[in-house]
């Protein structure tokens, strides 16, 4: 037998002998407080029947084909998922790394799956601007049902750099799951797929207490009949006014509504046109800038810079984000329609705005559905930022 193959026969063995060891080890994961491992290191078909023309070693267990991927299949929120081999699993975002609904199997920074759960309107809206991004060689993908998801999407991109994009249901959940830098019949796309579980939806609500209230026609109505009680806030818009001279709106009402911006009394929130508020803002503190996200095939972003506040701009004229600073543009005119703007302390956030997501010695988040609020401060100097952002609308 020729001498190099045995040499590398030797070292396969070797290299094999040393992995196993390992593993019997265990090895330290920074995110193991938030993954657990449900099973152990397995060939991602071994659930299904051995390949009768499969080879076999002499003891008749089956050999690892050819391509075949291994790895760690892990829980996070809704998901399970495998993780192959020299993979990590990145839980949440970057706004948020405890949401249950979103992770990330990554290879590297250029090479990753993206698994998000979304409303069906989100989903629809962010894989339409995808498909819209990502052009370069772009060919629609047949439907195909793998491990009993019902997929749909295109694949796009060449040697250098491929990636996909589906969409499907499973369990009563809008599954969106993104491929960057991987192709869509590889082996590692073919095994993570193949090991996607979620779990079922929770019912918003069941029969019998959906209907208690119509069943008795006295209570369901008993508070309608007092439209003094239920409009008396609503009436006294004058007790408290943000910057700008709009009324300032509740702790309690919605995230969308307190999180609008606020600017010379002309008020917008992230979706709304700009081209409806732009000439109320008053006048620019310098040029609008455009800029392209780092993706390819990305469409323009437009950057408009006021006193104190930056708006970013998409493609279709829709306000994606906002930024309260004065980093880009002195100013402190700008504010949320809650209140808080620079030079808020803490506490005065907290009674504007309500309690947060989450806090920590940099901030203040809060999160509503697809929504980000973003507020930083310093002991000394109160809130210095105010980021404001819909990851729903394309950018």
């Amino acid at each position: 037998m020729n001498r190099s193959i045995i040499t590398k026969t030797a070292a396969m063995i070797i290299a094999a002998t040393l992995s196993f060891g390992l593993a019997s080890c265990g090895s330290s994961d920074s995110s193991s407080s938030k993954v657990s491992v449900s099973q152990k290191s397995e060939d991602i078909s071994s659930s299904a029947p051995a390949d009768p023309g499969a080879d076999t070693s002499a003891d008749g267990e089956s050999q690892a084909p050819s391509g075949e991927v291994k790895g760690e299949t892990k829980n996070w929120g809704i998901y399970t998922v495998l993780v192959p081999e020299g993979w990590t699993l990145r839980t949440g975002d970057v706004f948020n790394d405890n949401d249950e609904t979103v992770c990330s199997v990554k290879k590297s920074d250029l090479s990753y799956f993206n698994l998000n759960c979304e409303t069906e309107d989100t989903q629809k809206k962010k894989y339409e601007y995808n498909k819209k991004t990502y052009t370069l060689n772009q060919k629609d993908l047949p439907a195909s049902t793998i491990a009993g998801i019902e997929w749909n999407g295109f694949e796009y991109g060449n040697e250098i750099g491929k990636g996909f994009e589906l969409y499907g249901k499973s369990n009563g959940r809008f599954i969106r799951v993104s491929g960057v830098g991987i192709a869509f019949d590889s082996p590692e796309a073919k095994a993570v797929l193949g090991s996607l579980a979620v779990t079922a939806a929770e019912d918003e609500s069941t029969p019998d207490e959906s209907t208690a209230d119509v069943s008795n026609p006295d209570e369901s109505t008993a508070d309608v009949s007092t439209p003094d009680e239920s409009t008396a806030d609503v009436s006294t818009p004058d007790e408290s006014t943000a910057d700008g001279g709009a009324p300032a709106v509740s702790p309690d009402a919605a995230l969308a509504d307190k999180g609008k911006v606020v600017l010379n009394g002309a008020a917008f929130g992230m979706g709304d046109k700009f081209a409806d508020v732009k000439d109320k803002l008053g006048d620019q503190a310098k040029p609008p800038k455009s800029s392209k996200p780092c993706v390819p095939g990305a469409q323009d972003v437009e950057f408009n810079y006021y006193p104190g506040l930056t708006v970013q701009v998409n493609y279709e004229g829709t306000v994606i984000a906002a930024t309260i600073s004065e980093d880009d543009a002195p100013g402190r005119d700008a504010s949320l329609a809650a209140g808080v703007k620079i030079g808020s302390s803490r506490d005065d956030v907290k009674a504007l705005m309500g309690e947060p997501g989450s806090e920590d010695e940099f901030g203040l988040q809060y999160m509503e559905g697809d929504l980000r609020i973003s507020i930083y401060d310093r002991e000394d100097e109160g809130v210095f930022c105010i980021s404001i952002e819909d990851s729903s609308l394309p950018f």
